[in-house]
């Protein structure tokens, strides 16, 4: 007789008012964590190692704390229930910088912080973009506490914005989208990734991990493991094409040749080797197809609510798409009427040369 296999340590389980099953982690001491997936899962295990890591490792310097430090307001920061609902992916990210305030600046006094301060915090992260942004809003967050807990009156981070990040990813041009796909056919593995990407407008991260768990009437329904949220793309007539041909009974959509998940550095990888043989650009990468897929539904004429409810950005991020087509279509429209209005003025030109 087959018995069923245990539930991860820490991990309950209940039927919700829908007849659906539910799971979530509860540590000793720490708020409980809804789990997505199925036990045992990738997506389910991940976020299960994120949320019991706390868990397993004690404060660095514990014991060694000083009251009202960044040490002291770290420890308390990674404890918050605030902390405890960001997504996995977010709270690897800022466990490693709070490791690193902890390990090089835990000594020092929350209320003596002043803008200097945080602009040398800053300036560390200068040369890597997106650590700086990431290290801003921990810092916001970790002073908004500080507030909150009367050690400091103003939050000094509000003034400070994000570094803008240009380049570092760009969307493929419909040349190129073409090219792989005449290059890779349907039923092929590199295309089948292509077209998760292509198709549902969502991070590899995730793409990697979708599988058949994940179709629920005619959608991709899947959390994001950045944000948290539940999307549901609809599944297309071309994804369709590519999702008929995954093998009978492979529970994810793409694995390697061991049947096991892609990790995430070696599934962009993967992409990145399939576009090099289509002989494509070398920027043609894996986040590249998610900008494909939201300048498309911005060139659509599609709103920002409507891009968002697709690939899951905000509003902000939504409307700036579509800011940047409405930018081009309008620069296109006005040339236009330039090359119009001077053919004009040759043709009058010409016609007055005419009559004398």
């Amino acid at each position: 007789m087959h018995r069923p296999k245990r539930l991860p340590k820490y991990v309950k389980a209940y039927v919700d008012r829908h007849g659906k099953a539910r799971y979530y982690t509860r540590c000793p001491g720490l708020p409980a964590v809804a789990l997505p997936g199925v036990p045992w899962s990738p997506e389910f295990m991940s976020a299960h190692a994120a949320a019991t890591d706390t868990a397993k490792k004690p404060p660095i310097g514990a014991s060694k704390i000083v009251a009202k430090s960044i040490g002291d307001l770290t420890t308390r920061y990674l404890a918050d229930r605030a902390f405890a609902r960001l997504a996995p992916d977010t709270q690897r990210g800022y466990r490693r910088l709070v490791a690193w305030l902890q390990n090089e600046h835990g000594h020092r006094l929350v209320p003596e912080m002043r803008r200097r301060h945080v602009d040398a915090l800053l300036n560390t992260w200068r040369d890597r973009p997106s650590d700086h942004n990431r290290l801003l809003t921990l810092l916001r967050q970790l002073l908004a506490m500080a507030v909150r807990l009367d050690w400091i009156e103003t939050n000094p981070v509000q003034e400070f914005k994000k570094e803008e990040i240009e380049g570092a990813y760009r969307r493929w041009t419909e040349a190129e989208i073409a090219k792989f796909e005449s290059h890779w056919t349907v039923g092929t593995k590199q295309r089948l990734a292509f077209d998760l990407l292509i198709h549902t407008g969502q991070r590899s991260r995730d793409v990697r991990l979708m599988g058949r768990h994940n179709i629920v009437d005619g959608r991709i329904v899947i959390r994001q493991s950045k944000t948290g949220k539940e999307m549901k793309p609809p599944i297309t007539p071309e994804l369709r094409a590519s999702l008929d041909t995954v093998p009978d009974g492979q529970l994810l959509f793409i694995v390697t040749a061991r049947g096991k998940p892609y990790g995430g550095s070696a599934f962009s990888v993967f992409v990145k080797e399939a576009a090099d043989a289509a002989g494509l650009p070398a920027d043609c990468t894996a986040h590249g197809l998610r900008k494909s897929t939201t300048c498309r539904l911005a060139e659509a004429g599609c709103s920002a609510p409507e891009i968002m409810s697709i690939t899951g950005h905000s509003l902000k991020e939504a409307q700036r798409y579509i800011d940047e087509v409405d930018r081009a279509r309008l620069a296109t429209a006005a040339m236009k009427r330039v090359g119009a209005s001077l053919g004009e003025k040759r043709e009058q030109k010409v016609s007055n040369s005419g009559d004398g």
